[in-house]
């Protein structure tokens, strides 16, 4: 087999400003399967920085940050990425722009050897996969042999509960009754196996939705991770992204992008984003199906994040949640980021709620990222940001710049407040002349409370009280 280049991941993600799991890989540069909606391709078409060469990662220098041998980590960022992640055995996120189980992974098995490297040292991984991994039959068997330590963790993103036409959207993934083997056969190892029901297509994802949520649930999930489709802006005018959305519309009774042109918000030059009131209906849907069923809502989109159960945006509980729902998992996967704004408006909209939406419920910039081990990689310049989507990858060249900067930089132009559309809100500056925010709810949220839905419920836990 053709030896390729290598490939440099692990990765710090772009979305550290939000993301709970930010430590992130891919084994490979590209992915099998062809997603017409995938953020991914749409980088790479209009972003000159990504190469279109299939590369593949070095795994023995992912094995040695697995063995947290100091010895041998040679270079700077090897080194950083130890100190700040793999030191403390923080969770991996596996899957972040390419597929870890698509038909790359069957003919090269490279990832294989990184599994295996992770299962030696009891590493936490969670995959995000729409792989046929239960047809894995090397994978398979590595997985049934380790499922009493459980240090792995499967997120299974299906869109359309249609078979026919997930093949038309999604052409190179399996269908999505073959994911729900795989969830099945997993779970049934004793892994904890969740649904990432993203992104939700208008006019295609909510034909049988109802009916995807039930199967899951049979097939023994744990988590659901809800979130709309976002359109990236490019693709109304790059021609091989606007042939993407064409398609997408002809299984769709409305065209996709002049959907999202008439009924969007603006919130960047990246994305255009569909408004909260028309998502609502499904989220409650969503919301009240994982009540009812007992399982963990989770959901990235900016409009409904307050709500998610756990402050990690992918599903993966906090101690007490799991008590509460009767999983268990590997402790390993209680160790991901909790400081980032995602789970800052969870403990907002927790403590507005249990004091009974009276008292005004602010926060500062060192409550939100205080200087600790959890944001030791912040306050390193080696991490400046280079490209779009990738940071640390570029030049290695130390820069006085660090991503606790960055952070606080959006933090004073109000980044939080154009992203979660007025729910944090600036009311006051602290000394040092960076912003307070306050909580806003949204009119939902009071008529869900009138419905019955205790809204500071969920998490069961918090990192610390605020507005004390």
């Amino acid at each position: 087999m053709k030896k390729l280049r290598h490939y440099k991941h692990p990765r710090v993600s772009a979305e550290y400003i939000d993301c709970p799991l930010c430590l992130t890989f891919d084994q490979y540069s590209l992915c099998s399967h062809k997603c017409l909606y995938c953020f991914s391709t749409a980088l790479r078409s209009t972003n000159p920085s990504f190469s279109h060469e299939l590369r593949q990662i070095d795994h023995k220098k992912i094995a040695k940050l697995f063995r947290r041998d100091t010895s041998e980590l040679k270079s700077k960022w090897e080194r950083a990425l130890y100190e700040c992640f793999f030191k403390r055995k923080q969770v991996l996120h596996w899957g972040g722009l390419n597929d870890p189980f698509c038909g790359i992974e069957r003919r090269r098995k490279i990832g294989l050897k990184v599994i295996k490297a992770a299962i030696k040292t009891n590493y936490p991984v969670s995959f995000c996969t729409k792989g046929n991994v239960a047809k894995l039959k090397d994978h398979m068997e590595v997985f049934s042999d380790a499922s009493s330590q459980a240090n792995f963790m499967f997120h299974f993103t299906i869109t359309v509960n249609d078979d026919k036409m997930a093949r038309e959207i999604e052409p190179g993934a399996p269908s999505p009754t073959e994911r729900l083997r795989s969830i099945e056969k997993l779970s049934n190892m004793g892994y904890v196996v969740g649904l990432r029901f993203r992104p939700f297509i208008p006019g295609i994802s909510e034909r049988g939705f109802e009916k995807l949520l039930n199967r899951a649930r049979d097939a023994g999930i744990k988590s659901i991770n809800f979130g709309f489709y976002n359109l990236y802006s490019a693709s109304t005018e790059d021609p091989t992204l606007g042939k993407f959305s064409k398609k997408m519309s002809k299984y769709s009774p409305v065209d996709v992008c002049e959907y999202f042109n008439k009924l969007s918000i603006e919130k960047g030059v990246i994305c255009k984003t569909l408004n909260r009131n028309m998502k609502e209906f499904y989220f409650r849907k969503v919301y009240d199906f994982c009540i009812k069923n007992k399982i963990i809502f989770a959901c990235k989109d900016n409009d409904f994040r307050e709500l998610n159960h756990s402050e990690c945006c992918c599903g993966l509980p906090d101690k007490k949640l799991a008590k509460y729902l009767g999983i268990k998992v590997n402790k390993g996967f209680f160790n991901w980021q909790p400081y980032q704004v995602g789970s800052l408006i969870i403990r907002l909209r927790k403590a507005f709620w249990e004091a009974g939406g009276k008292k005004e419920i602010r926060v500062t910039l060192d409550e939100a990222i205080p200087r600790n081990d959890y944001t030791k990689f912040m306050q390193m310049s080696l991490f400046g940001k280079t490209s779009l989507s990738t940071i640390g990858m570029g030049t290695l060249n130390e820069r006085v710049f660090t991503l606790r900067d960055e952070f606080t930089k959006k933090w004073n132009s109000t980044t939080p407040y154009y992203f979660y559309s007025g729910k944090m809100e600036p009311c006051d500056v602290d000394l040092e002349g960076n912003l307070i925010y306050r909580y806003v709810p949204s009119d939902y949220e009071f008529r869900w409370i009138e419905d019955g839905i205790d809204l500071a419920k969920f998490p069961l836990s918090t990192l610390g009280k605020l507005g004390e």
